[in-house]
């Protein structure tokens, strides 16, 4: 599994040895090479592995299905967590009340901010539970759920869209892969399997045809034929009838990686009986359109100096964008809001190219026109048109004064080939109520797929002061039919939840030569 394990930027990498007993990390020197490896001992037989922040101090550790470890009949999970620095802390054995602990994935499965691991026991079909304390350590739940035959790969994702983590588990020596849906308590309900029609063996998640679901994919062998099978997930925890290719000879393993920098998710296939040799099918599905912002914003609690609001955005594209900034306060509704809030737009050579304090002081008209005009003359308001590239909304009160604001960005020219691709809003975050709220819109369409990052001490390595060292971050959504917000997401720190799930393939998957 790959991994940066020391925090310096290269992807490193760490693999189970089963027969050495224990763990190799590699560390990656950035320029696709990598160190010797350093080996380090866990339990007597490493089948798998995961790797997560299992104590929150934003180390990657490592957790590993010791298939072999003797505990008075029982087998056991190794976990050994990570100094920082690319390197292991001595195994510690938590016992799983498996048989035959073969494979190992983690998430957080009762949403309280600690990674949790989930086993498969190959000897009695069965998937087991085991709950994350916040100091790395693990008691083993009485949780267990049984699948069709012997437990074997497993795999994590959210296969119905509810912000919960769900699972699937191959069965080896039967077709079916077992389908568990989270309920964020530690219960799951059992979806209908998906069959392959031949013995399925290892599964790996991706959106194989851009659809915004978690699909799957499962390798088969069955009388001298091997297979790949892709399942589409329909958004609610059920798949589609599988798209099979023909595979390598006796598949043993499959992964899904973006192999040739296109953003399709492709496949490798590792061959069983021709040592030393992989097959690799590249992903030729056309994908829908992706969606675009139509309106991003951040609120927050407006201060001089440094921790004015600073909104930064990108137009990416082949033509200009036109676009409106506003600065809203005094019609927040919220106490102690920003009276008489300023608006002012930077270019990437930090030069100001507009300015605005009352809105109705210039583009009165042209504002208007828009149907999304301020409703307190005091707040700002600025329409442009900029080619493509980075620009600043920077938001101050007026003579120096402070108090909570909104900066938004508006997209006034939804078609053409130019769109948002990236917002961040820089200032200072308190408690409740002036704590930081972004806030977006994505309108009726294809679905879009972003990355939402709360930053604090990578912010100080850059020389700002005061800088949040200990960032958490909601994703909220408030459905039409419900006049509050769900929260529909919640990490602490970017290792704090389950790996989000590449999604899986449609129907072209062409194999390379």
């Amino acid at each position: 599994m790959s991994e940066n394990t020391n925090h310096d930027g290269h992807i490193d990498f760490v693999v189970a040895l089963a027969y050495q007993r224990g763990v190799v990390v590699c560390l990656g020197k950035g320029d696709g090479t990598f160190q010797a490896g350093v080996f380090y001992p866990a339990g007597l037989g490493a089948a798998g592995l995961a790797i997560g922040d299992f104590n929150n101090d934003n180390h990657p550790d490592v957790a590993v299905a010791d298939v072999l470890s003797p505990t008075g009949g029982s087998k056991t999970v190794q976990i050994l967590l990570g100094a920082g620095d690319g390197k292991l802390r001595p195994a510690v054995p938590y016992d799983t009340g498996t048989t035959k602990s073969f494979r190992i994935a983690t998430a957080d499965f009762n949403a309280d901010g600690i990674l949790d691991l989930v086993v498969t026991d190959q000897d009695t079909n069965a998937v087991r539970l085991l709950v994350g304390q916040s100091n790395g350590t693990f008691v083993t739940s009485p949780k267990t759920y049984s699948i069709p035959a012997d437990a074997g790969f497993i795999a994590v994702a959210d296969f119905n869209r509810d912000g919960r983590p769900d699972f699937a588990v191959t069965s080896l020596g039967d077709p079916r892969v077992a389908i568990f849906l989270g309920k964020g308590d530690f219960n799951f309900n059992r979806a209908p399997d998906a069959v392959t029609g031949a013995e399925a063996v290892s599964i790996a998640v991706a959106d194989f045809d851009g659809d915004g679901f978690a699909d799957f994919v499962v390798d088969s062998f069955n009388g001298g034929t091997a297979r790949l099978h892709i399942f589409r997930g329909n958004g609610n925890g059920t798949f589609a009838a599988p798209t099979t290719i023909a595979a390598g000879s006796t598949p043993v393993s499959v992964l899904a990686g973006d192999l040739n920098g296109d953003g399709k998710p492709d496949l490798i296939s590792l061959n069983g009986s021709t040592r030393n040799t992989i097959s690799v099918y590249l992903n030729t599905s056309a994908f829908p359109a992706a969606g675009n912002l139509v309106n991003v914003s951040t609120r927050l609690r407006v201060a001089t100096g440094e921790n004015v609001l600073i909104a930064g955005f990108i137009v990416q594209g082949t033509q200009s964008k036109r676009l409106m900034v506003r600065a809203i306060g005094p019609d927040l509704g919220v106490p102690d809001s920003l009276q008489d809030p300023t608006a002012a737009l930077v270019n990437a050579q930090g030069t100001t190219i507009a300015f605005n304090d009352n809105w109705r002081s210039r583009q009165e008209a042209e504002i208007i026109a828009t149907g999304i005009a301020p409703k307190d003359d005091r707040d700002a308001a600025l329409i442009f048109t900029v080619p493509t590239g980075p620009y600043t909304a920077v938001v101050r009160g007026a003579n120096g004064t402070t108090g909570v604001g909104l900066a938004e960005v508006y997209d006034l020219q939804t078609g053409g080939s130019s769109h948002f691709v990236n917002i961040s809003t820089r200032g200072f975050v308190s408690n409740d109520p002036n704590v930081m709220i972004g806030g977006f819109i994505v309108p009726n369409g294809p679905p879009a797929k972003m990355v939402i990052r709360a930053l604090g001490p990578s912010l100080a390595i850059r020389g700002v002061s005061g800088a949040l060292t200990d960032p958490t971050l909601e994703l909220r959504i408030r459905p039409a039919s419900l006049s509050t917000r769900m929260i529909i997401g919640a990490r602490r720190s970017h290792r704090s939840s389950s790996a989000p799930a590449w999604r899986p393939l449609r129907k072209k998957i062409q194999r390379s030569p």
